[in-house]
């Protein structure tokens, strides 16, 4: 008897709906191995005309058998085992499928409903087992729930960014008789969504502002088949870019802009321009493929006094001070650059960090005699054309204190000099008693603008 011959005389059951349901979605293959529990899926299999069943000696090189299919092929690999320690196996390939971003879709058997509420020989929670190491995972209640839920399953595993999916069947539905009412479900493939214009905006702003750009390209890239536009992109901004080794290959290396395969070594010649750069443009990069924090493992400990939870946290405390103030510079509809202070209170930390002997009356603070400018900020294209003087001036000029303080970080020497060009007179050394906080010059400046005298 032939297979199409056997296939009319066998019920149209669960098992056989859920391989139509595979051809369904393009499935040509399953990496496998059968079990009792799930013997009519397997003989499905064997009967269907457009899915070879590939036997292996081990569920675990199923698994990654199938692994490699989805990350070639672009469509979920499929895998196949019996339930308790036939699924165990694959979990080793499906949890490698989903950091490495790979479709793959694992079906296994489960213990029926009638034994699966009491300790029973071989039964395991599968389904909150495979939930840690895949992006769903369900058991099939019914015949009448598998085409929605396979159809989910490959929706699931396929759409941006790519992972695993794991279904149990439970052996009363593949013993299921019916089901020939039942049809797979239409495919239809994710769109994925472009990015808002703000997000857009926003990125051409940062890369007009950068002086030290450079690209990372990952797994992402490659899979999207991005080559031709990625290179385009590097040509155009004559970029620097380096690839993770999942990216590999999505840029050739005898491009002008390519830098090598970035992680290799701490201290390799790729990691030098990360290093050095201002920004980096991520082309499909994936936080699983190389820890975002090695990319400048030096950068939080140059300057923890600087960084952005600092500067938060800094932000915070200014904003919310009696009498603060605040200047936003615009050119047409671009911010340019801000500045924003407050009046010292009576008895203020500000000079508790002062290094220099001055006179008490010197640091003494009523509320109204101090105004502390905290921060003075000019976006670089802006820089150099005046527009930090004119931000300074406006904050300044109205108010009724009559002295101004800052304080300018001693390694930067040149705004230290810009500032005594304006008028400011340096009163002494100061260090913030904050943790890690650097050496400052403390200034003042008499008020109002254009006032006589230091401000002492």
């Amino acid at each position: 008897m032939s297979d199409a011959e056997y296939r009319k005389q066998t019920p149209d059951g669960a098992a056989e709906l859920l391989v139509r349901c595979l051809e369904n979605e393009g499935v040509e293959v399953v990496f496998g191995v059968p079990g009792e529990e799930n013997i009519r899926f397997t003989n499905a299999l064997a009967r269907s005309e457009k899915i070879r069943y590939v036997l292996t000696r081990h569920e675990q090189a199923a698994s990654f058998m199938a692994e490699m299919h989805g990350r070639l092929t672009g469509s979920a690999g499929v895998m196949s085992a019996t339930l308790g320690p036939g699924a165990i196996n694959l979990m080793l390939g499906v949890a490698d499928a989903m950091t490495n971003s790979t479709p793959v879709v694992a079906i296994t058997a489960q213990v029926g409903k009638e034994r699966n509420y009491k300790e029973s020989h071989q039964f395991v929670d599968l389904v909150s087992m495979f939930a840690p190491v895949t992006k769903w995972s369900a058991e099939v209640p019914a015949t009448q729930a598998i085409p929605e839920m396979v159809r989910r399953a490959f929706k699931t595993a396929e759409s941006e960014r790519p992972g695993a999916v794991y279904l149990a069947v439970p052996e009363d539905v593949d013993e299921a008789t019916d089901g020939s009412d039942l049809r797979p479900l239409h495919r239809n493939v994710v769109q994925p969504e472009a990015p808002s214009p703000k997000q857009i905006k926003r990125a051409v702003e940062l890369l007009r502002e950068a002086h030290r750009p450079v690209i990372l390209a990952g797994h992402g890239a490659a899979r999207g088949g991005a080559e031709e536009s990625l290179a385009a992109f590097a040509t155009a901004l004559d970029v620097s870019t380096a690839t993770t080794f999942h990216g590999k290959g999505v840029l050739p290396d005898d491009h002008p802009c390519a830098t090598g395969t970035f992680g290799f070594m701490r201290r390799d010649y790729t990691n030098f321009g990360f290093e050095e750069a201002d920004v980096v443009i991520a082309v499909g990069y994936e936080l699983q493929e190389f820890d975002p924090s090695r990319i400048n493992p030096d950068a939080a400990r140059t300057d923890p006094f600087a960084s952005p939870d600092r500067f938060a946290e800094g932000l915070d405390h200014w904003t919310a001070r009696p009498g603060w103030s605040c200047v936003i510079g615009y050119d047409n509809d671009q911010p340019v650059g801000y500045a924003y202070g407050a009046p010292l209170p009576p008895r203020s930390r500000w000079w508790g960090g002062l290094l220099t002997q001055v006179p008490a009356d010197v640091t003494t603070e009523t509320g109204i005699r101090t105004y502390a400018l905290s921060e003075l900020m000019v976006r670089t294209p802006w820089r150099k054309t005046g527009t930090a003087r004119r931000l300074h001036d406006t904050l300044l000029t109205h108010r009724p204190e009559q002295r101004a303080t800052l304080l300018v970080d001693q390694t930067h020497p040149k705004v230290h000099a810009l500032y005594e060009s304006w008028g400011w007179a340096t009163l002494g050394d100061l260090r913030p008693r904050l943790a890690d906080a650097p050496l400052f010059h403390a200034m003042l400046l008499a008020l109002p603008l254009g006032a006589e005298g230091t401000g002492l």
